[in-house]
């Protein structure tokens, strides 16, 4: 997934990827910074991002953001062969992960999304990979130990919020919890041995507490965020896994709905806390059989409080009424999916 940020300051965002030659999790893949206007590539092939030793997981997201405050920004990455790996601005290496006493941390990241965020409210960021957190110097806090990947093997990917309202931000899977510390809130061993899945966060019922929607191998489920206790599951429509949840005000009205597309569908849905179901507001028939796990997303283009859907399959990228899915623009698109 390409990330968009000014990474030298000038005013002009860049376009930060990641390439390879192969989309398999064991190949070597290279970050790289494109201009935002023109496309050329901002950093010189002597940079220590193209150095042997220094690759990167091809299927993986890095996180951007000032991590060590001194006012530019620095770039994180899933590190070909394990651990994690962190850049200047300008491609200059600044450190991989290690432990506590110095040694190479090298845990599995193949297909993650490491985020960055300050769990303390510190002022000092830390860095989220799955359910591992780095201190901002790259030296690991606590590893829960290998998650089993969303969806199939398509990566472990975690997102950071405070469930259980103690004022500090908590790290949230498809199937577990912790505290900033590492200290386990809740996991699904206890609560019903649930698949590890694609999450979201929101609060779908209006009462300030916040819910946890699933993606999780062609099931769509809504979790209580602070427990982790299942409170509605329905079978997605269509074919394939499904991937990660996009949240919105879809039809105008009510609380947040949430979307996902899988490999013959893209669907929107509702949830009931009244009667804890799921309900389908709309689907729309997609083709993705590459990876049938693409994400989404949505903006009010037309400024009347309902989000238009921006979704990318293997043949055509569609732009979504989101009332009722009429397809608003659509563009040929040749390229696979990954996730």
């Amino acid at each position: 997934m390409p990330v968009v940020m000014d990474l030298d300051g000038d005013g002009t965002p860049e376009v930060l990827i990641v390439t390879s030659d192969s989309f398999d999790a064991g190949q070597l893949a290279y970050l790289r910074a494109l201009d935002g206007k023109t496309g050329k590539e901002k950093w010189a092939a002597s940079v220590d991002v193209y150095k042997a030793g220094n690759e990167v997981q091809p299927r993986s997201t890095p996180a951007v953001g000032d991590i060590d405050g001194d006012g530019k920004v620095e770039i994180v990455a899933a590190k070909a062969g394990g651990g994690l790996i962190a850049f200047e601005h300008d491609g200059k290496l600044k450190w991989t992960s290690t432990n506590k006493d110095k040694a190479a941390y090298k845990g599995s990241f193949a297909s993650t999304t490491v985020a960055l965020a300050d769990l303390e409210g510190d002022g000092k960021p830390e860095v989220i990979a799955g359910g591992v957190v780095l201190e901002s110097t790259g030296v690991l806090r606590f590893d829960s130990g290998p998650l089993s990947g969303s969806n199939g093997g398509y990566g472990a990917v975690s997102i950071v919020a405070d469930v259980n309202g103690d004022g500090t931000q908590d790290i949230v899977t498809g199937r577990q919890a912790w505290d900033a510390t590492g200290k386990p809130l809740w996991d699904t061993k206890v609560v019903g041995a649930l698949a590890d899945g694609y999450p979201a966060i929101a609060d779908l019922t209006g009462d300030g507490k916040p819910e946890l929607v699933v993606i999780s191998s062609d099931t769509v489920r809504v979790q209580d965020a602070a427990t982790g206790a299942v409170l509605a599951s329905l079978n997605s429509p269509g074919e394939g896994a499904g991937g990660p949840p996009t949240i919105a005000q879809f039809d105008g009205q009510g609380g947040p709905d949430f979307a996902s597309a899988n490999g013959s569908s893209y669907n929107v849905y509702t949830y009931n806390a009244a009667t804890k179901t799921i309900a389908v507001l709309w689907s729309k028939a997609t083709q993705d059989q590459s990876s049938n796990r693409t994400g989404s997303t949505v903006f009010d283009f037309e400024g009347d409080g309902k989000a238009e859907v921006i979704y990318n399959d293997e043949c055509y990228m569609r732009v979504y009424a989101g009332t009722d899915g009429a397809v608003l623009l659509q563009v040929a698109n040749s390229s696979a999916t990954i996730h």
